[in-house]
């Protein structure tokens, strides 16, 4: 009895907690190795971002470069032989090295001489552009809207999924696309992306079930139809075996009302 009353009392004497910095250390070692997991699990998510982040920012930097030249020049960009250039309407910038007269129309491109070298260093093509020999333009695209200078990517991206409820009170009970359908989107609901595990939140639950769904697509090529998705319906894990759905009675473009940058 002595024997086990003097075990306890020694656990509870040596029976200590964390001091601040072991627990610093240990969140620190926690959060290594999370990150460790997480760059493992989605290296090449990570590398896609980054290569994102460096195009748009050199997309930024070729902005200067021409909004530099069109200070220069009082109001005009000018090419290396002092010819205004119209860019009132969209164009695409070439590749270094390359004439316009190389493209299937002249007028539509921009060569890069315009701003290399006096206006900056070089134009860096985009990453499956740089990949390809035989695509001549960088991928980067440029128009002038009044005194403002815009370049973009030329890249097609999915820049947000949503459900919405479609011809309810939300939207003024319209059944036609318009606005409106943007106070009907369910804003406690998300889809259910490849590799995760589904929650509440991927579940309509609407009485009238999915009524909906808004694609913000940042640099849309051309004019989608229903031919261009597809439309299963399933209960399990495995939706390669899922039976088609009904195709969806419309599907519209709301061009410029997305929040793509």
């Amino acid at each position: 009895m002595e024997r086990n009353t003097f075990n306890y009392e020694l656990l509870k004497k040596h029976r200590k907690g964390f001091t601040l910095m072991e627990l610093l250390v240990a969140i620190g070692v926690i959060s290594t190795l999370a990150g460790t997991v997480i760059t493992a699990i989605q290296p090449q998510k990570s590398k896609q971002e980054a290569t994102k982040t460096a195009e748009k920012y050199h997309g930024t930097q070729l902005e200067k470069a021409f909004t530099t030249n069109l200070i220069t020049n009082k109001g005009n960009v000018l090419d290396d032989e002092g010819n205004v250039l119209d860019l009132s309407s969209e164009k695409e910038i070439l590749k270094e090295g390359v004439d316009k007269s190389a493209a299937s129309d002249p007028d539509a491109v921009v060569q890069a001489d315009v701003i290399v070298p006096e206006y900056i260093a070089a134009v860096k093509p985009i990453q499956k552009n740089a990949a390809d020999e035989s695509i001549i333009e960088s991928g980067y695209r440029i128009k002038l809207d009044g005194s403002f200078i815009s370049v973009q990517r030329d890249v097609a991206e999915i820049e947000g999924y949503y459900a919405f409820y479609n011809n309810t009170s939300y939207d003024g009970n319209g059944a036609g696309v318009s606005s409106d359908d943007d106070g009907a989107i369910a804003l406690d609901k998300s889809p259910l992306l490849p590799g995760n595990t589904g929650a509440f939140s991927n579940y309509i639950t609407a009485d009238g079930g999915l009524q909906g769904i808004m694609i913000d697509i940042n640099t849309l090529a051309g004019t989608p139809t229903a031919a261009d998705f597809t439309f299963k319906v399933g209960n399990n894990d495995t939706p390669s075996g899922w039976s088609t759905a009904t195709a969806p009675t419309s599907i519209a473009v709301r061009e410029g009302d997305g929040d793509s940058d």
